[in-house]
């Protein structure tokens, strides 16, 4: 996949974006704890942005530790480009890649998370991608682990 430069992506999430009637969760069989969200985003005035974002949230089952990768693409012809991402790794040793650290990406450009991230739940996890990214999710995201009864 590639990534789109920083100063692109930087332009792209200037505008405030929104993700509306988000579907719900899917949650992956044969990898129990994944949860995945995807939807395309629109600008304010209700136009296609060309951006979709995927939710990933996940749980081990074995040491209940918590990872998030909320990302946002650039979708056109060929492969999607990569415009931000946000991917939390709370692990209980040092990781065997450098990469498995917490970070974000703003296109091309990787930064260095704090480790405060690592205490952080999804809702402090999507609080901060959304504001980074600039989006709003209406109606709100629901939060994969809360069971919620339909009317």
């Amino acid at each position: 996949m590639r990534n789109a430069p920083s100063s692109e992506a930087a332009v792209l999430l200037s505008k405030p974006l929104i993700c509306q009637d988000v579907s719900p969760w899917t949650y992956n069989k044969l990898k129990p704890g994944l949860a995945i969200l995807e939807c395309g985003l629109v600008q304010e005035d209700g136009s296609r942005a060309g951006l979709q974002i995927q939710l990933q949230f996940s749980r081990s089952l074995k040491t209940g530790l918590v990872n998030f990768k909320f990302s946002v693409f650039k979708i056109s012809l060929g492969t999607p480009q990569l415009v931000y991402q946000l991917q939390v790794n709370a692990v209980a040793r040092a990781p065997k890649n450098w990469h498995d650290f917490a970070h974000e990406h703003l296109g091309d450009e990787r930064i260095k998370g704090s480790e405060v991230w690592l205490t952080w739940g999804f809702s402090e996890a999507l609080d901060y991608f959304c504001k980074r990214a600039n989006i709003t999710f209406i109606p709100p995201v629901t939060d994969p682990e809360v069971f919620e009864l339909k009317p």
